[in-house]
This record gives C-alpha cells, sequence and structure tokens, in this order.
C-alpha cells in the first residue's frame, strides 16, 4: 500500500468508528469523498472570510463579518466556484478578492457534518502554527471540536 493511500485510510479510522472526526487544513485533502486539494497560495496571505448566513454554529461564535487574516489558502477542485457537496453545513467562505493560486470568492472553508450519528468538523485556518496565537482561530476551532464531541450544540 502506498503512503498516500495509508494515509487515508488512517484519517477515515475515526469516522468509521463512530467517534467525531476533526480535521484541521490539509488533512481534509486524504478524504475524496469531500474534495481534492488543486492549489494553494505560496505563503501566508491577506484575505477574508465571511460566516454563512443563517447558520448558528459553536465554530462562529464571536468571529467578525467579515474576518480578514493571514494564511496559505487551499483551493480544493470539488468546492470551486461555491459548490456545496450534499449533506456538508458551510461554516465559513473564501469571501476576499481573489489570492494567486488560492481558493475562488464564495469557495467553502470550513465546515460541519453528520451523518449516522458521527460529527465531522473541518477547518482551512491554521497552517502556519502562529494561526494558534490568534485568539479567534482558537476560538474558531475549539467551537468546532466542542460541537463534534457532541458538548455544544448549535
Amino acid at each position: 500500500m502506498e503512503a498516500a493511500e495509508r494515509y487515508q485510510e488512517v484519517i477515515r479510522l475515526p469516522i468509521s468508528g463512530g467517534d467525531p472526526a476533526i480535521q484541521l487544513q490539509a488533512q481534509a485533502d486524504a478524504n475524496s469523498e469531500l474534495q481534492q486539494l488543486s492549489s494553494h497560495t505560496l505563503g501566508l496571505q491577506s484575505g477574508s472570510l465571511t460566516p454563512e448566513p443563517g447558520v448558528n454554529h459553536p465554530a462562529l461564535v464571536g468571529l467578525p463579518n467579515p474576518w480578514t487574516r493571514s494564511e496559505e489558502w487551499f483551493a480544493f477542485n470539488s468546492l470551486a466556484g461555491g459548490q456545496t457537496p450534499t449533506g456538508l453545513q458551510v461554516l465559513l467562505r473564501f469571501g476576499g478578492a481573489q489570492v494567486p493560486t488560492g481558493p475562488t470568492t464564495g469557495q467553502p472553508l470550513a465546515w460541519a457534518r453528520e451523518w449516522d450519528g458521527v460529527r465531522s468538523f473541518y477547518t482551512a485556518m491554521g497552517h502556519d502554527a502562529a494561526a494558534f496565537s490568534e485568539p479567534l482561530v482558537r476560538q474558531h476551532v475549539l467551537g468546532g471540536i466542542l460541537w463534534a464531541a457532541r458538548r455544544l450544540d448549535p
């Protein structure tokens, strides 16, 4: 088994076992059911995110609209143009001007999903370790973790 196939298998184990799944940054490109990484910005670049209108979720509590920050922005093949796969609750979308090799305006960059009693949370935030020194990033990730672990509900 190739390393990439083994990585995909390991990432799916918690989901198939019924435990919550928390995915940060590039981990989600191992889950080909949702998307495949098509490109990303080289280094940190300023961009903004907009919370999905009408969505009440612990990962969004206290976030500004728009939320402007520096990140290595990811673009995903199946999410280009703001497409949303069935079953995903979009939390944040890329809201800024197009960044070179980054996501398109409206592309989902944080989402939640629940199926067969399993909760999954993904965020594209946190490529650089310094992101976790930002209170809003920590708050966003903690809200997603607590939701996935069924410690908080909207």
